[in-house]
């Protein structure tokens, strides 16, 4: 793998960000859509089945209902997309190299 030059090194990147819907659901989008789709989510309203399956109610969002957002750096993306693609962990890939026995 190449060096990065310090002109490369110094150039703004852009960030990510994760959004999570629910307590599985995880998307990474470019920083810039993210902000799209929280300023979407303003005006969003919930369809709850809670009174069963036949059942839907269209109510407001409440505290609990509320996705939650973070940003991710490139670093990080790469990191998670390279782990990924190597079979291994972020720790592991970020781990100092050890010297052969």
């Amino acid at each position: 793998m190449k060096k990065p030059t310090n002109k490369e090194l110094l150039e703004k990147k852009d960030s990510f960000m994760l959004i999570k819907f629910g307590y599985s659901t995880d998307y990474i989008v470019p920083h810039k859509e993210g902000v799209k789709i929280i300023q979407a989510m303003e005006h969003a309203e919930l369809q709850s089945t809670s009174g069963g399956y036949d059942c839907h109610i269209i109510k407001p969002l409440t505290n609990s209902d509320v996705l939650t957002y973070r940003a991710i750096s490139q670093k990080d993306y790469l990191d998670q997309k390279m782990a990924h693609l190597m079979g291994v962990t972020v720790k592991e890939l970020n781990a100092p190299p050890t010297e052969p026995t």
